[in-house]
């Protein structure tokens, strides 16, 4: 993958060295069981809340929000994740139009795939107006991956500063492993 752009889902069919093919295993195991601890909650805000949480600590994000469509049809943080001493943000982070938000990651989502950024500079020069939100919220590097629900968007997830150094093995970050998920 370049510096920023459209992330397979289906990369973790690739062929993976042993190392990383066990990377890429142990955070997929990892997120069976946050999803199998999180719905053990009767509550769906609560099991979404955990689910969030525990993708946030596995990915060692200092952020990672569900953002979902709201009533005007923009987007809206529904649900923040934010590490020990960071701010919230997720007040801040609603009624966002499509157009603003960067055509790119929406026909990535829209054709089933995610979106990273791994190089905040570069991507200014192709994006400067989101790399300017980026930079307001302390965003250096970024995953993205669409929700899709009977064929349709319905929102994204995003982890936020996932370290640099935790590669996957699949050639992306570790977050890349959220992927086939959605």
């Amino acid at each position: 993958m370049e510096k920023y752009g459209i992330y397979k889902k289906d990369a973790y069919e690739e062929v993976l060295s042993g190392y990383d093919a066990v990377q890429m295993v142990n955070f997929t195991n990892g997120l069976n069981r946050i999803m199998i601890e999180s719905v053990k909650s009767a509550d769906a805000q609560l099991a979404i809340r955990a689910f969030l949480e525990g993708i946030g600590k596995l990915f060692e994000a200092d952020h990672a929000f569900i953002f979902e469509i709201n009533g005007r049809g923009d987007y809206s943080a529904s649900y923040e994740y934010a590490a020990p001493d960071f701010p919230s943000y997720k007040n801040k982070l609603q009624d966002l139009p499509e157009d603003r938000l960067g055509h790119d990651w929406f026909d990535a989502f829209r054709a089933d795939h995610g979106f990273m950024v791994t190089d905040m500079k570069a991507y200014a020069q192709h994006a400067p107006e989101m790399y300017q939100k980026f930079l307001k919220y302390h965003v250096d590097r970024i995953v993205a991956c669409p929700i899709i629900y009977g064929g349709s968007l319905h929102g994204f997830i995003t982890l936020n500063n996932v370290p640099r150094e935790a590669r996957c093995g699949c050639g992306g970050y570790r977050s890349c492993a959220l992927f086939p998920l959605f």
